[in-house]
């Protein structure tokens, strides 16, 4: 009961989480490990896009130093992506 000079509370105590830190730290590592799946299958699909344009395995055998290059593209694709 309220006495005649007391304010109204804006919280009640139910509604007050006592782990709301735990909470913001795993919805913050959630997102980030969303975030680099997320740029890991995008990489990935771009990868496997550029080496089937090239025609590994339909027109060449091995594609030799641009397949250096084309993991190089991949690997900044997914370090860009994941920021």
């Amino acid at each position: 009961m309220r006495t005649e000079g007391e304010r109204p509370r804006l919280y009640s105590s139910s509604l007050v989480r006592p782990n709301t830190i735990i909470d913001a730290r795993r919805r913050l590592m959630t997102g980030l490990s969303v975030s680099i799946l997320d740029a890991g299958r995008n990489s990935m699909s771009f990868f496997m896009l550029l080496v089937v344009s090239l025609g590994l395995s339909v027109m060449r055998e091995s594609l030799g130093k641009t397949m250096l290059k084309c993991q190089a593209l991949a690997t900044a694709h997914f370090l860009f992506g994941s920021t």
